[in-house]
């Protein structure tokens, strides 16, 4: 008898090292198994009686995780439609696997997976101690998925969705699927996103080779500013040190030359025919880098293309957990890209919001309220909603981000709209990424107020926040 999840079609396909998340507060188990306090290892959290412990205790939150799984729940969170997207990675056939399918099942993400039955299923003990967060990772089955394992099921997902996503953990150990998943991707025309994920794996020479010879199918990178130079660090000590590609992304990094963000706007994400590089780094600027796949000797030195997005301002009071906002950064980032017409700009935004909205969480845990949409007609102009001082998206069924919630300032937000329709908005004008200066002077409206006039009338559901949007949230 087939699964349940067997029987969809999700727009989402995600591959990486499925883990079960158990969370608890103290020290206690630390000092007890003597653990290096505030960091990450591996444990036999089995063979120790970690897990036993940490399971029985009262005070343990349990939350599926790993890092394409992360991405998986907070954009299926991000999505008003059940069942969107479907994670692919092997597990064990124990206690651990049924908590991780339930906890999945929970957040809408169909689990299809590789069963191992040799294995543990992988899972991580956080303790959280003040502000000190410690570690202990079993991986087990999640560090396992063999050719033999990539099914029919799941290349009929693969050609049956419209975006694929892989962690870079998960071609550290299965670098021979994953030339088959960007194999696939590319024959069936789906949009193929890869992560790097973490400093250690880009340290790892056959690592970097795997990456750099799926470039040339990639559409979307994704990693962090360290991440990106240890990448570039060891791909200069390997034999792809003369990759065209890699040579003209270090070019790019390197070169402290950017276009106006706005230009972003007009680039539609579905269309472009770069492969597009973005870069996190914290609560500072994303930086976006389209560099040209079909490289050349003969390409100019400053052949691809640089910007810089703003990242809005949000209290410190109001952060409690920065684990997991890379993933959800790009669980935004996809959501965006599959609405039809949006653009860079869009995914940009869109993944600042998800990342925004995670970090006021605990752990990886999802916001218990959907996404903060405002309600407008379809023939109105999109709507802003800052609450907290992120930037939320709009969201309509008919091509673009759909409302399911009414400004919880509805009355003040009606009295705002009456005098912003006669009042003509200032467009967004960046320079250099930074720079914000509205080009009319406007009186702007109290913090946390929705209005709208945010899209300048540039697509009915773009996402891109007018200049008012952002000076309102610092």
């Amino acid at each position: 008898m087939k699964e349940k999840y067997e029987m969809t079609s999700p727009k989402l396909v995600c591959f990486g090292n499925p883990l079960l998340d158990l969370i608890i507060e103290g020290s206690e188990l630390v000092e007890k198994y003597s653990l290096q306090p505030n960091t990450a290892q591996e444990v036999d959290t089995i063979e120790n009686g970690m897990y036993n412990e940490a399971i029985e205790r009262d005070d343990c939150g349990l939350s599926s995780g790993g890092c394409a799984l992360n991405t998986a729940r907070a954009f299926q969170w991000l999505s008003s439609i059940p069942n969107q997207v479907a994670f692919i990675g092997g597990i064990g056939e124990d206690e651990i696997a049924n908590k991780l399918k339930a906890l999945m099942f929970e957040s809408g993400v169909i689990p299809a997976m590789a069963v191992h039955t040799n294995l543990p299923t992988g899972h991580c003990i956080a303790m959280v101690h003040d502000k000190e967060r410690t570690l202990a990772a079993n991986l087990g089955a999640a560090s396992k998925f063999d050719p033999e394992h990539f099914s029919d099921h799941h290349k009929k997902l693969i050609s049956n969705c419209q975006v694929v996503y892989m962690e870079g953990y998960f071609l550290a150990h299965s670098s021979e699927v994953g030339n088959q998943i960007a194999d696939l991707s590319r024959t069936e025309n789906k949009k193929l996103l890869l992560n790097l994920n973490g400093e250690y794996v880009c340290r790892d020479h056959k690592f970097v080779q795997d990456v750099s010879r799926l470039l040339p199918n990639v559409d979307f990178l994704f990693g962090n500013r360290e991440e990106y130079k240890v990448y570039l660090e060891t791909a200069k000590k390997s034999t792809i040190c003369n990759n065209l590609i890699i040579q003209e992304l270090e070019k790019s990094l390197n070169s402290e030359e950017y276009q106006d963000c706005s230009n972003l706007k007009s680039i539609t994400a579905s269309e472009t025919k770069h492969l597009v590089v973005f870069i996190t780094d914290g609560s500072q600027n994303i930086e976006v880098h389209l560099i040209p796949v079909s490289i050349t000797k003969k390409v100019e030195v400053h052949s691809s293309l640089r910007f810089k997005v703003p990242v809005p301002k949000i209290q410190s009071s109001k952060i409690k957990d920065t684990i997991g906002a890379g993933d959800s950064f790009v669980a935004g980032c996809i959501e965006a890209l599959l609405e039809k017409n949006a653009s860079l700009m869009d995914m940009v935004q869109l993944g600042i919001y998800a990342a925004q909205t995670m970090i006021q969480q605990v752990g990886t845990i999802l916001p218990n309220h959907p996404p903060k949409f405002i309600q407008v007609s379809m023939n109105e102009k999109p709507v802003k909603d800052i609450q907290n001082g992120v930037l939320s998206p709009i969201h309509n069924k008919n091509g673009g981000f759909s409302p399911n919630k009414t400004c919880p300032n509805e009355e003040q937000n009606k009295t705002m709209k009456k005098s912003v329709k006669s009042t003509s908005m200032p467009h967004q004008t960046m320079k250099n990424g930074a720079q914000l200066s509205p080009s009319k002077k406007v009186k702007l409206p109290p913090k946390g107020n929705c209005f709208e006039g945010c899209v300048n009338g540039y697509k009915p559901f773009i996402i891109t926040p007018c200049e008012m949007c952002i000076m309102s949230s610092l």
